[in-house]
């Protein structure tokens, strides 16, 4: 017998499957914020970009790879590693880091500055209890009053079995959000 690629092929010998090759280094904007496509250029790459926008790639610092040497300059003391000269002395503390887009900033790019000012303005949807939680919420207090501890090992009445934190969170929320319509 012989196999199904081989049977294939004697059907069809022309046909080859292949595919284009993704490019590693395209970055898809698809799914990234409108202000961020808008002020992207393609031909720079995304440090270069994170830069001119005012972000940071990474909060870590750089890895390496960062310092480049200048085409004249051929200076001996300098060591090609990035390690300063010899006989110099050196400061083993590590450097506060600097970070680019800092709200504190005297100076901020207009993208930073319209990107604060879109999430400054962003809409914060309020989270409802279903009908059926603020039953089992009304159950449980009329049972156990503000004993939160037996409301969580009820598992009658606690059909999720929420810990007693998360129960007393919930109905501090819930009494709040009477308080606020009354």
């Amino acid at each position: 017998m012989t196999s199904a690629r081989k049977r294939r092929k004697v059907k069809n010998p022309g046909s080859k499957v292949s595919r284009k090759a993704k490019n590693p280094r395209r970055i898809s904007l698809a799914t990234v914020h409108p202000i961020i496509q808008k002020n992207w250029d393609r031909k720079l790459t995304l440090r270069q970009n994170y830069e001119r926008i005012g972000l940071v790639v990474s909060l870590e610092g750089a890895a390496g790879g960062l310092s480049q040497k200048a085409a004249g300059d051929d200076s001996v003391e300098a060591a090609p590693s990035g390690l300063p000269p010899i006989g110099s002395k050196v400061n083993l503390r590590r450097p506060k880091p600097v970070l680019m887009g800092d709200i504190n900033a005297p100076e901020q790019n207009a993208i930073v500055k319209e990107m604060e000012e879109v999430a400054r303005n962003a809409y914060k949807e309020e989270r409802h209890a279903s009908v059926h939680e603020e039953q089992f919420l009304k159950d449980l207090v009329r049972k156990h009053a503000d004993d939160y501890e037996s409301m969580s090992r009820d598992k009658k009445l606690n059909p999720f079995l929420l810990s007693a934190g998360q129960l007393k969170r919930k109905l501090t929320r819930k009494t709040k959000g009477n308080n606020d319509d009354e």
